[in-house]
């Protein structure tokens, strides 16, 4: 599939989370889901990326590919707005994000602008930040929308951020919910011919639960062994 193939087809997905019943109780949603054009006048609502996140991390043909959990709440959108986060897609002095971006470069020797990045759950989260979104509606989001990108990109591999996440997409695929531990020691999950790993969240204490920043660097020097390997 061409480039600009892949851009029309990732249009086509915006324009569906676009819709009016998109998110909604309507299209099989637990409960309503504000979208992210909703927000700030809808200048994060960006025709050629699902999330926002892709905007800086858009690369058509990427080694790796992205899947984090979700990209904002009603509560950090309804704030001022940030222009860093405009302009890139992320915020940079985000603790998650650094790491992320330290872990990339020292494992598995990309950068995140040479990779492609979404989300599983494309709309706005009620509340905060922390706010849990219900699995239901979070597994709905990646089959409607994760897995049709995984689709269109076609990268060589594909790693999930969060253990909600790579199970999202676990069960999207048909598959029970295992420990994130079991993606990197065993054949992988795969969608096609694409590998797909799953890793422990960036944040602190998501860090601090995976057994700190070194027991991390283990898992994604392990990670990296699996992506040679497998994809």
């Amino acid at each position: 599939m061409t480039e600009s193939r892949k851009r029309s087809n990732l249009r086509a997905l915006v324009g569906r989370r676009r819709q009016p019943s998109a998110g909604t109780p309507d299209s099989g949603y637990t409960i309503g889901y504000r979208k992210i054009g909703e927000f700030q006048g809808g200048v994060f609502d960006f025709d050629d990326h699902v999330v926002p996140w892709s905007r800086t991390a858009s690369n058509l043909l990427p080694k790796i590919m992205l899947i984090a959990q979700d990209w904002a709440s009603e509560d950090f959108l309804s704030g001022d707005l940030d222009q860093e986060q405009l302009q890139l897609g992320y915020t940079p002095g985000l603790p998650s994000n650094q790491n992320l971006f330290r872990l990339l470069g020292a494992h598995l020797n990309t950068t995140f602008e040479e990779t492609f990045a979404t989300d599983a759950f494309v709309f706005v989260k009620h509340g905060s930040m922390t706010t849990r979104i219900p699995n239901p509606d979070l597994r709905r989001s990646a089959l409607e929308y994760a897995l049709p990108q995984v689709e269109i990109v076609k990268p060589q591999a594909v790693v999930c951020i969060g253990s909600s996440t790579y199970n999202a997409i676990r069960y999207a695929l048909g598959r029970p919910y295992v420990s994130i531990d079991t993606s990197l020691g065993e054949e992988p999950l795969r969608m096609g011919s694409t590998p797909v790993f799953g890793v422990n969240h960036t944040g602190g204490l998501a860090t601090i639960f995976a057994g700190g920043p070194e027991a991390q660097d283990r898992q994604w020097a392990r990670l990296s062994k699996m992506i040679s390997h497998y994809a």
